[in-house]
């Protein structure tokens, strides 16, 4: 289904009544802001996927190589459920500090998907849902889905929420201030501790879970002290998400259903119930 974003002049061609036969969709990456939906490709938003804002994060290819096959093959191309998609309620963007507002940016394909397909399982409508979803990767998003709509949310890139395998989570700002200013480091090694080198890597050396548990296991309690403590921020997350009163809680893990924090988190849940 192809949707139109609910606004009089869309930033990007949102195709309504064109049914296409032959088509090439990518991840949707750092564009502008937009509501949930499909969205064909056009040059405009080929130039914000190029701009030094989109380089943040490896999703803003999904669009371009979209566009490249398209072109090569005369088909048309898409992107779906961007990275980008905002739905926040007012309330939800201040931060206390006027010159920053909250953006919206997550694992938004991975979680609306996922929401979708547990709304067909229970047979009640996406719409019709309160949830509060969980994409574990290597970075962590946390967000609370009302009715259809992903009113709240963690930035999922930008050092927000729990600490990631390899991204920092919120941090108290002072001593940040302070790195900053030091002269030690540039802007983009500053950049790098909330986007790439952060988390657990900056910890443990890894940002592979699957690592880090044969660290534990082989009794390394640094390891077992930081997966503890991301899981127990994803935890904690969760929780401040309850605000908004959900129906249910929904974790979705990049690699297996084994998968360390994963398995972490369904433990502490078990645990509560008895």
């Amino acid at each position: 289904m192809i949707r139109r974003p609910p606004r009089s002049t869309p930033l990007y061609s949102s195709a309504a009544s064109d049914v296409y036969k032959r088509q090439v969709v990518g991840r949707g990456g750092m564009i502008k802001p937009i509501e949930s939906g499909t969205y064909e490709i056009n040059e405009s938003m080929i130039k914000d996927l190029n701009n030094s804002k989109a380089s943040l994060h490896a999703s803003s290819l999904g669009g371009l190589i979209a566009s490249e096959i398209g072109k090569e093959h005369g088909i048309p191309s898409f992107i779906v459920d961007p990275v980008v998609v905002d739905e926040l309620e007012p309330y939800s963007r201040l931060t206390g500090i006027p010159e920053i507002s909250k953006e919206s940016i997550f694992h938004a394909l991975n979680a609306k998907s996922v929401a979708q397909k547990l709304a067909e399982e229970i047979g009640i409508k996406y719409e019709d849902l309160r949830l509060i979803v969980v994409h574990l990767g290597g970075g962590i998003s946390v967000g609370a889905h009302r009715y259809g709509r992903v009113i709240d949310v963690n930035d999922g890139l930008q050092g927000d929420g729990p600490f990631t395998p390899e991204r920092c989570g919120g941090v108290t700002l002072v001593p940040i201030i302070k790195m900053c200013f030091s002269g030690k480091y540039t802007q983009k090694e500053m950049e790098g501790f909330v986007t790439k080198n952060g988390g657990m890597f900056a910890y443990i050396g890894t940002n592979s879970l699957i690592e880090a548990e044969k660290m534990i296991m082989s009794g390394n309690k640094k390891a077992s002290l930081v997966v503890e403590s991301m899981a127990y921020q994803v935890c904690k997350e969760i929780g401040s998400m309850h605000v908004t009163p959900v129906s249910y809680t929904h974790l979705r893990a990049h690699e297996t259903p084994e998968h360390l924090v994963c398995r972490l988190l369904l433990e502490k849940k078990k645990k509560k119930k008895k």
